[in-house]
């Protein structure tokens, strides 16, 4: 019975620890504005990615992105990649970049929004740290990232500028645990089923 209740217990702090936050700008219910937003857009005259700087809450490697983000016309594919921050500008790719697919059509309710596992980038962020997330454009593409509505505002990257106090488009990003986290996890779990073992 008590190794049950230690593997119910060490799943269930594992199962936390995935849902671990990076960060997120989304309101309660996963709202966000649904009236306006960054374009991000590439075109024979234009190439217009947009980016987010934010400061990461945990320490881990992304798991999962969800982002407020609609396919307008052209090509559905965007390339995020995540990025250092060296005195409020981009330094250094974190990882590589991940692929993902919009939905057709921009958002206009708060229900819908894009949940991508980004695992594959290798996006190791650290509490306390300060990075960005950037949308590329794929070519003849054209694809609308709706604004948070909590009013989150910050450094953002659009085209080849980057303004300081812009509205942030609406994403979170989740973690999974540093491996030693796990580890730790276990090791208390053996611990106490020693403890009772002699008990």
């Amino acid at each position: 019975m008590f190794k049950q209740s230690a593997m119910a217990v060490l799943l269930a702090a594992c199962a936390g620890a995935n849902a671990a936050l990076i960060y997120s700008n989304f309101a309660p219910a996963n709202g966000y504005n649904t009236v306006v937003g960054h374009i991000i857009l590439q075109d024979p005259e234009t190439y217009f990615p947009q980016g987010d700087q934010f400061t990461s809450l945990t320490t881990g490697q992304a798991q999962t992105l969800d982002i407020a983000m609609g396919h307008v016309s052209g090509n559905t594919m965007v390339s995020m990649g995540l990025f250092f921050d060296v005195g409020g500008t981009m330094f250094g790719q974190v990882g590589s970049l991940v692929n993902i697919t919009t939905q057709a059509g921009s958002f206009s309710s708060q229900s819908g929004y894009l949940s991508v596992n980004v695992a594959s980038g290798g996006w190791n962020v650290t509490s306390g740290t300060t990075y960005w997330l950037v949308a590329f454009p794929s070519p003849n593409s054209n694809h609308g990232w709706n604004w948070n509505s909590i009013g989150a505002t910050g450094n953002h990257y659009a085209g080849e500028d980057y303004n300081p106090s812009n509205t942030q488009g609406a994403f979170r990003l989740s973690t999974v645990p540093e491996p030693h986290t796990v580890f730790g996890i276990i090791l208390g779990v053996a611990a106490i089923a020693r403890w009772k073992k002699r008990k």
